[in-house]
């Protein structure tokens, strides 16, 4: 089940370039998608593993389990790498004075309303 591209996947994908996760990591389409819906449906952030994990591993067809490992390797190759921008580009996630990396839920928030503020001045 593809789901049809739109200018907030232009968004998200630049973004998540710009922070260092690169587009041949596992887990870059897998984040890419769940950032979009949640950008695009901000009720499924408070139901991840019940609405948005399956949404998108129907996507993929993979398990939902297989979506969450996947965002977490994308997530923590951004936060580990030196050259990257993550901390910089998402001030919600640094604001609270995060030491260790944010949680998969913390990071698909932080970045659903980051696109959702850059699609409104697209």
């Amino acid at each position: 089940m593809k789901r049809e591209r739109t200018n907030r996947d232009l968004i998200t994908e630049k973004s998540m370039m710009y922070i260092g996760i690169p587009i041949h990591n596992y887990g870059y389409r897998n984040l890419c998608d769940a950032i979009v819906i949640a950008a695009e449906h901000k009720e499924v952030l408070h139901a991840v593993t019940k609405e948005l994990y399956p949404e998108v591993a129907k996507i993929y067809g993979v398990s939902s389990l297989s979506v969450e490992r996947c965002i977490r390797s994308a997530i923590n190759s951004a936060w580990n790498n030196s050259d990257s921008n993550i901390r910089t580009y998402l001030p919600s996630i640094t604001m609270g004075q995060l030491s260790s990396r944010p949680t998969n839920l913390q990071f698909i928030a932080a970045m659903a309303w980051k696109v959702s503020l850059d699609y409104q001045d697209f």
